[in-house]
């Protein structure tokens, strides 16, 4: 809906109300509460709407810190368990990654801030020993559109919620997707992955053609 908001306020305009745009805990809790008190939410930040047969879009809503929300809901993990046989979960947002094919980059070009965010690694291995402890969960999968963040940084993320599951002896099966140069460019970061449980990694090899990998910026 973030990137397609003109088309659907287009078609749909007189079925639906607005359009959350961006990152949408906070904003949609807000309409959310607005709707509910029969109150003005018009003037919110983050949403978009068609009013007089003209689409009118708010300012952006603020970036949301990622250690700051709630661990998510697992409420339907059973039978999520029951078609994948492992947990999902997020270390971190976005992909520093411009690919000229992917809605991850357009998505974070539009909501504006840096297009890579990490969660504190500590906060991340708590959410899995959470499930772990509960739920008796050992094979997880990172949904993040690129373990990996930005330069030394990002690879010092990846290290670092390593360390934090050897230091816990979670004993945990892991997947995650990635670029290969992330791989390429530090190799020295493979025996931490491994180590920390990382069996899959899920890496996009979308031509072996260099000229096709230039026209993709990859």
């Amino acid at each position: 809906p973030t990137l397609s908001y003109p088309y659907i306020l287009d078609r749909l305009g007189n079925k639906i109300d607005s359009v959350v745009l961006g990152e949408g805990e906070e904003i949609l809790t807000q309409l959310t509460n607005k709707v509910i008190a029969k109150q003005n939410w018009r003037d919110l930040p983050g949403i978009a709407y068609q009013e007089g047969g003209v689409q009118v879009v708010n300012r952006p809503m603020d970036v949301i810190d990622l250690d700051s929300l709630p661990f998510a809901s697992r409420d339907y993990l059973d039978y999520c368990l029951g078609k994948t046989n492992y947990a999902t979960l997020m270390g971190s947002r976005g992909c520093y990654g411009q690919c000229t094919f992917c809605s991850n980059y357009s998505f974070e070009n539009n909501k504006g801030g840096p297009r890579w965010r990490g969660r504190t690694p500590s906060l991340v291995v708590d959410e899995m020993q959470e499930i772990y402890e509960s739920r008796s969960v050992t094979v997880f999968k990172f949904n993040d559109p690129n373990i990996f963040g930005p330069g030394r940084k990002g690879r010092e993320h990846v290290r670092e919620v390593c360390e934090e599951l050897i230091k816990r002896g979670l004993n945990l099966h892991l997947m995650g997707f990635c670029r290969g140069d992330d791989i390429t460019s530090d190799p020295s970061v493979i025996p931490s992955l491994k180590a920390a449980g990382f069996e899959r990694l899920l890496i996009g090899i979308e031509s072996s053609d260099d000229l096709i990998l230039q026209k993709f910026r990859k």
